[in-house]
């Protein structure tokens, strides 16, 4: 995501599918799956104060006047499956918690293949030209928030479409990050990292 443009990727526990009885596994299932606010609640609350302390940081680095949050969309056949864009839910309930207006950015400009199966560099094909601006973000920072990173893919993308768009910055976030296969997933739980 740095070789995109990103000023950084908050991240809030690994999600592995291999740890049995995880609770960032069950409640990533439940808010692609369910529309619950309780666990999008609590996510975002557990977000929400390492957002605050980055934008804060980067402010005294180079301070941008516009700061807003935007969200990868999700598919459009699985809004009309399910009901509903979990990530769009995850960053209005984290703006609502930071006072950061959220600002939709981003719309699915094709039917990308799911994602599921594919490996990284499928997942990168997969999703060029996945998306496109709603509007310009000129000179904007912008907050993009998903709620999984697998391969970094969608987010790499999106951000990139975002920086040649106009925005001055985009720092990425997300609930929960799947570990490398090549490394161990012993990375604990807790606070919001930053990397």
């Amino acid at each position: 995501m740095k070789r995109a443009g990103s000023a950084g990727l908050i991240k809030l526990a690994p999600y592995d599918t291999e740890r049995i009885g995880d609770p960032m596994v069950y409640a990533i299932r439940s808010i692609k799956r369910h529309r619950r606010a309780r666990p999008i609640s609590f996510l975002a609350h557990e977000l929400a104060p390492t957002v605050q302390k980055r934008v804060c940081e980067l402010d005294e680095k180079m301070p941008i006047s516009h700061t807003v949050m935007a969200y990868i969309p999700r598919d459009r056949a699985k809004v009309r499956r399910y009901g509903f864009d979990q990530a769009e839910l995850l960053s209005r309930e984290i703006s609502r918690l930071v006072g950061i207006p959220v600002l939709p950015l981003l719309k699915r400009a094709g039917r990308a293949t799911e994602q599921k199966k594919l490996t990284q560099r499928e997942r990168v094909e997969n999703l060029k030209n996945a998306f496109a601006l709603t509007a310009p973000p000129i000179g904007m920072r912008v907050i993009l928030v998903d709620d999984i990173v697998t391969t970094g893919a969608g987010m790499a993308e999106a951000t990139r479409l975002l920086r040649r768009g106009g925005a001055k910055q985009v720092l990425c976030v997300c609930a929960a990050l799947t570990p490398k296969r090549r490394k161990s997933a012993s990375s604990g739980k807790g606070a919001a990292k930053i990397s």
